[in-house]
């Protein structure tokens, strides 16, 4: 049986709308099946012109005077390791981070990813950050919004968060966007 080439341009574009389709439906039962995890963030703005309006933004602890950076995060390699979550309060601090995944208490999540503290020497913290890297970065939104939470998310050292991304991860340790939250007011994907 011979079709004709619109009948088969048709048939292209439905298997490939379905294949979308099929896509944006399985990513969002994973973001559904995952553990919440909400995260402190910083902005930072590597955008090019062309690529759309977003917000750039990287998982940042302010660090205050004596703190301690957690264990394996001095290790300034930036190789991605196993980065164990806990909830303290409203959001989830780093607990460790280390080559195998650890097992923490109930409630802990951990995410593949890496944690680094970036202070001065060997002593305690003075002032810093501790910067970690799940491979989720950015947040699509029109130009105006994009432009009204960049301008939140700005932190100077020892400032407490005020801004929070909101991740979905998975068994295997894989971190999805869920969405923001900036200045108490929370955004999230709906895709479906």
């Amino acid at each position: 049986m011979r079709f004709g080439a619109p009948i088969r341009i048709l048939l292209a574009a439905s298997v490939l709308a379905t294949a979308l389709i099929g896509l944006v439906v399985r990513e969002a039962i994973a973001r559904d099946r995952g553990a919440e995890v909400v995260l402190p963030i910083n902005a930072y703005d590597p955008r090019s012109p062309l690529s759309g309006h977003y917000v750039s933004f990287q998982v940042s602890y302010p660090l205050t005077a004596g703190a301690a950076c957690p264990p394996g995060s001095r290790d300034l390699a930036t190789r991605w390791r196993w980065v164990l979550l806990r909830r303290e309060g409203g959001y989830h601090r780093v607990l460790s981070v280390s080559d195998t995944r650890a097992a923490g208490t109930s409630g802990d999540v951990p995410v593949w990813g890496s944690a680094t503290c970036l202070v001065g020497d060997g002593s305690p913290v003075r002032s810093g950050f501790l910067n970690v890297d799940v491979g989720v970065d950015r947040f699509h939104a029109d130009q105006d919004e994009a432009l009204a939470i960049e301008r939140a998310l700005r932190l100077s050292p020892g400032q407490d968060p005020t801004a929070f991304v909101v991740l979905s991860v998975d068994g295997r340790g894989k971190a999805r966007l869920k969405g923001l939250i900036v200045n108490g007011r929370r955004t999230d994907l709906d895709w479906l």
